[in-house]
């Protein structure tokens, strides 16, 4: 789901993750087994992690706001993935990070919810399944120079490190 911090201060920030209720028979929603899920939520997360669980289709993210970073690696398809980016768009975020953007729906979705939003760069990584949006450096100048120069530095390290590449 996403990452909310207050203020300039690591400790306080918070992790949350959505996912289906407990109990929800897998095969349902995973029938090909591509269920990747550790054993425990947040095991491998070393901030403080909320687990909320529903369906993201629909769910009221508002309580968790303002939500900074969001990573959507949710149901493959058009429906969800543009309904999920509708969503963390709503939170004003400065980065949105989609796992598997090579498959198709999931790409088409992210283009089409992404494309009149203009104050978003849209990346893919190159070589990997990832795609992200980053919010243009311009609007981010406006609140503080220095935070304007973290951004770009981050555009580079990006580029540099991971093959960023601006989508067309």
């Amino acid at each position: 789901m996403g990452i909310k911090k207050s203020g300039r201060n690591k400790k306080n920030v918070k992790v949350y993750s959505i996912d289906v209720p407990v109990g929800t028979d897998p095969k349902i929603i995973y029938p090909n087994g591509e269920d990747g899920h550790p054993k425990e939520p947040g095991e491998y997360c070393k901030l403080p992690f909320t687990q909320v669980f529903g369906n993201s289709y629909g769910f009221d993210f508002s309580p968790y706001y303002l939500i900074e970073g969001w990573f959507i690696d949710g149901k493959h398809d058009y429906k969800y993935t543009k309904n999920d980016t509708s969503l963390a768009l709503q939170s004003d975020p400065v980065i949105i990070i989609w796992h598997d953007a090579d498959i198709e729906e999931v790409g088409k979705a992210i283009v089409e919810e992404m494309k009149a939003h203009v104050e978003y760069g849209l990346f893919r990584v190159i070589g990997t399944r990832i795609a992200c949006a980053i919010k243009n450096t311009c609007e981010i100048q406006k609140k503080d120079e220095r935070e304007r120069i973290i951004t770009a530095g981050f555009h580079r390290v990006l580029s540099n490190c991971f093959g960023l590449r601006k989508c067309k």
